[in-house]
């Protein structure tokens, strides 16, 4: 008896071991009997809720799924063998060919790892490689032999070696070789792009270029068949022969280059370019043997009009006056009242030169005659250095009459007027010398204001204030106020003159009436005696000088004793110039 309940323990521990899954419920010292034994073996099968499958094999009735592939090993294996005799659909078996299914009573495979490019087998039937050729179907888009097509497998997009067709089926670069829609067509042509053999949907997309195989060598449509519109973006450009001619589109005008726009027949419409019937501007064209009737004529016009060709006439707006070209250069054509020229005068007013009209208005500056406002133009002494010599000019500024004063000379032009020596654009009107300030002075003693036309006569004088005395017996001045200081023209002369009384205590005395001092030139000259009380000492003369700066002046020197010239009281002494 205390075997078996030994052994009954045993059983149950096992049990309990064995059914950790589902626990019969036995107690402590519990003798199961025969029934509960095998009503326990009877419910092992329960805890799985299937029926396993062993070795032997088996059919499922769930889904079975194995464990992801590991380094170690795969989740699922098929060993290699031999094909079954008699494949049902859904088998699948490896042999050392490859992987192999039956699907819909046919045997797929093998189905096996492959590289670029994929060589298929053409032949059969129509074919035109001939039987067992092989030729490459499918390439690598990075690879550059000479698959038919190509995959990218990052993008999606298959392309040959000339056309580039993305995921979505649109055309994404290159160019088609061949006729689109060919009977025979060409290696890479399409036969058809639909039904009709048209490109239907949403149209042709490119980001490039699509031009002929060759230059002229193609068509944008036909007689029969024309495109409905073209639309080009700001900018455009229709181009011919490569640049021959142009037309070009920029914001609301075409510019046509390297050629002209010829219209075959008359218009009809006042807004027609080939009808003048209503107001139009002709630039640059030529009417043979036309008739105008009670025209109004405008001629191109600007302030300084250069026309070449021959013919070519142009209006001066600022000078009034009409300016031909004559094939190398032009002529002015002036108005009749325009013809007188130099009717102006320089003169001193106040502290400013100030160039008047006189006698007229009109001058001639750069070759054009120009009006001197009633008013007149000034010029001040500012930028200028006193006891410098300047000649006066007129210009145009902008159209405005205006003075400078400059040390350059003057010469001839080839139409007679005075210029600014290589400056045809200024026209002398005068000439002027500024003294310490600098100021402008015009006074008997210093003549410094001159103007080039209408000049008239100049006079100037100067007085002794006392007696001036010397007893040098070498030519020295008797002293600077008797001075007459002036400007003159190189076509004009000075003449001179002092009268007063000299009394000389010894030997003999001689004044002289000098240019420019005693190392100067002799206008005229006079012996002064001894007798009491003086001696008259009256001097005359003419002398043509250079042109600019000069002045009049008394030397005088003796043999012995001392030279007086009275400069006090009736008989001082007086030196007087013309200038003309």
């Amino acid at each position: 008896m205390g075997r078996f309940l030994f052994a009954a323990a045993l059983l149950v521990i096992s049990a309990a071991s064995a059914l950790a899954q589902s626990s019969p419920g036995l107690v402590y010292g519990q003798v199961p009997t025969a029934g509960q034994w095998n009503s326990f073996f009877a419910a092992k099968q329960d805890v799985l809720g299937y029926t396993p499958l062993n070795s032997e094999g088996g059919t499922m009735t769930g889904r079975l799924v194995t464990y992801g592939s590991q380094v170690s090993g795969s989740g699922f294996r098929l060993s290699p063998g031999v094909a079954p005799s008699s494949p049902v659909d859904g088998d699948m078996w490896t042999t050392t060919s490859g992987l192999f299914v039956r699907v819909g009573g046919v045997t797929q495979g093998p189905i096996i790892s492959f590289t670029f490019p994929i060589d298929v087998t053409l032949g059969g039937t129509g074919a035109t490689t001939p039987e067992g050729a092989r030729t490459n179907l499918l390439g690598l888009s990075t690879t550059t032999d000479t698959a038919v097509a190509r995959y990218n497998g990052t993008t999606g997009a298959f392309q040959n070696s000339v056309v580039t067709l993305s995921n979505a089926g649109v055309f994404a670069g290159g160019s088609w070789n061949g006729t689109v829609g060919a009977t025979t067509p060409a290696t890479g042509a399409f036969t058809t792009l639909n039904a009709s053999g048209a490109i239907a949907g949403a149209g042709l997309t490119s980001s490039a270029n699509v031009s002929p195989s060759a230059n002229d060598g193609a068509a944008l449509g036909t007689t029969s068949a024309s495109w409905s519109d073209l639309f080009l973006a700001s900018g455009g450009v229709v181009n011919w022969a490569n640049g021959n001619v142009t037309l070009t589109h920029s914001s609301g005008l075409l510019t046509i280059a390297g050629g002209d726009l010829q219209v075959s027949s008359a218009g009809t419409n006042t807004a027609s370019v080939a009808t003048l019937a209503a107001t139009q501007t002709m630039t640059n064209k030529t009417l043979t043997s036309a008739t105008l009737t009670t025209p109004t004529l405008t001629l191109k016009q600007s302030a300084s009009p250069t026309p070449t060709a021959s013919g070519d006439v142009q209006w001066n707006t600022t000078n009034t006056s009409i300016t031909v070209g004559n094939g190398s250069s032009q002529t002015t054509f002036l108005p009749a009242t325009s013809l007188a020229t130099g009717q102006a005068r320089l003169i001193l007013d106040s502290t400013v030169l100030r160039l008047l009209p006189y006698n007229g208005s009109q001058i001639v500056i750069n070759g054009f005659p120009q009006s001197v406002p009633a008013a007149g133009i000034t010029l001040t002494t500012s930028g200028l250095s006193a006891t410098t010599t300047y000649y006066i000019y007129a210009f145009m500024s902008g159209g405005t009459m205006t003075l400078e004063a400059s040390t350059t000379g003057h010469t001839t032009n080839s139409n007679g007027i005075e210029i600014k020596t290589g400056d045809a654009t200024r026209s002398l009107v005068g000439m002027a010398r500024p003294t310490t300030g600098p100021a402008w002075v015009d006074s008997a003693s210093q003549r410094f204001v001159r103007s080039w036309f209408n000049r008239g006569v100049k006079a100037g004088s100067a007085t002794y204030s006392a007696d001036r005395s010397t007893t040098s017996t070498s030519l020295v001045e008797l002293n600077t106020e008797i001075r007459n200081e002036f400007l003159i023209w190189a076509d004009e002369a000075v003449q001179a003159n002092f009268s007063g009384w000299g009394l000389q205590t010894s030997n003999v005395g001689v004044v002289k009436i000098m240019l420019d001092g005693a190392a100067g030139t002799v206008i005229a000259q006079t012996a002064v005696a001894t007798p009491s009380p003086g001696t008259t000492a009256s001097i005359a003369g003419v002398i043509n000088a250079t042109e600019g700066y000069h002045y009049l002046t008394l030397c005088g020197l003796v043999t012995g004793g001392s030279l007086t010239i009275f400069g006090t009281g009736s008989a001082n002494g007086l030196m007087t110039s013309r200038v003309f």
